[in-house]
């Protein structure tokens, strides 16, 4: 069990990671596309943008630590780069470091003393940050699709769901950080599209659920991960915590702050993305391990 914890961890926090760095560099390259922004705006969403850059790389490197863990023999993670294999975990692990480094410079560039780096160079690492984190929300999803022993994780939706679950993270953390940060909260009123974004990864998430369950059903060899899926074991943790923190919470409070312009809810919204994200993790894992 606790191995199956540490790839909970891995994949929840790897995840929220990946998706943080995703959705911080994807908010500066839209940010400064603004002809209206102020001088005080854009001091206070670099501000805002380090500490988002910061949480993302921190917990990347997090998730470094806990795959080290899982593998058991902290040589074999230096044999990935040593002598790399075309395997999902070597190209995941190469992901992650390119993650790490496209952050820590993006970070380093963010700071008063990395005035001196060029805008283009800034804005190609904010584009080439987010293709990597894309890869890498992608492969804890191929993480588990690619073990072919457990049919509940076998399957082609596995990437496009923690894809979604962790898009919903990274805005998550950023929203958490945004609560905490001074003039966060306006930053984030005066963002609707990050709004809307997060309405519609919401619903996909919850359409590729559906449709996980669905697939699941039909698949003889998932029906005991299934049972315990949906049964009084996991059961409550899949259908209402889930469902609950992952998806109705976040969707009603993004429908009313979307509305309402507010951003009182960032904080309690972005803890309760990020309960559901670990326990759609969880319960897959533990499902899939019975």
């Amino acid at each position: 069990m606790l191995i199956g914890m540490l790839v909970v961890v891995y994949l929840f926090v790897g995840g929220s990671g990946a998706g943080a760095l995703f959705v911080t560099c994807a908010w500066s390259l839209a940010f400064h596309r603004r002809e209206d922004r102020t001088f005080v705006v854009t001091e206070a969403f670099e501000g805002l943008k380090r500490k988002g850059l910061f949480v993302g790389v921190a917990l990347v490197v997090v998730s470094s630590v806990f795959l080290l863990l899982d593998l058991g023999r902290p040589e074999l993670f230096f044999l990935l780069f040593a002598r790399p294999t075309p395997t999902p975990i070597s190209f995941g692990s190469f992901f992650l470091a390119a993650d790490i480094l496209l952050g820590v410079f993006l970070l380093v560039a963010s700071l008063p003393f990395g005035a001196a780096v060029p805008t283009l160079a800034k804005k190609a690492a904010e584009v080439l940050c987010l293709a990597v984190s894309f890869a890498v929300m992608a492969y804890t999803g191929i993480f588990l699709a690619g073990v072919k022993s457990v049919a509940l994780w076998h399957t082609f939706l596995m990437p496009p769901l923690f894809v979604l679950s962790s898009l919903s993270a990274g805005i998550a953390v950023l929203l958490v950080v945004a609560s905490l940060a001074e003039g966060g909260p306006f930053l984030v009123s005066s963002a609707p599209f990050l709004h809307r974004a997060h309405l519609a990864i919401i619903v996909l998430e919850l359409l590729t659920i559906v449709l996980f369950v669905v697939e699941a059903l039909s698949d003889e060899g998932a029906a005991g991960s299934l049972a315990l899926l949906l049964g009084p074991s996991l059961g409550p943790w899949f259908v209402v915590g889930v469902g609950t923190f992952g998806i109705a919470l976040p969707f009603v409070s993004e429908v009313v702050m979307a509305r309402t312009g507010g951003s009182g809810a960032s904080l309690p919204l972005g803890v309760s993305c990020l309960i559901g994200c670990f326990l759609l993790r969880f319960c897959i894992v533990a499902a899939g391990m019975h």
